[in-house]
């Protein structure tokens, strides 16, 4: 699920602090989800740490996911 400025995105931020395709939620098979950093210019960050470049990290319910200047709750809902 792509995050960024272009609509191409799953979820679309128009700040100018975040890039066009700046970062990603994942959904492993193994059930975890991750935010991966897309190489955004001003970076990706769960609960205040940073990730490298191009790198990726699991995120769980409550983390709070900062993308450019954007701070956003990630909720997890239950589908069963």
């Amino acid at each position: 699920m792509g995050i960024g400025r272009n609509i191409a995105n799953s979820i679309v931020i128009n700040e100018p602090t975040i890039s066009n395709f700046h970062a990603a939620l994942l959904l492993r098979d193994n059930g975890v989800v991750e935010l991966a950093d897309r190489g955004g210019a001003n970076g990706a960050a769960i609960n205040g740490v940073r990730l490298a470049s191009a790198s990726r990290a699991p995120v769980t319910d409550g983390d709070l996911i900062s993308i450019g200047r954007v701070d956003c709750r990630l909720l997890i809902q239950d589908q069963a």
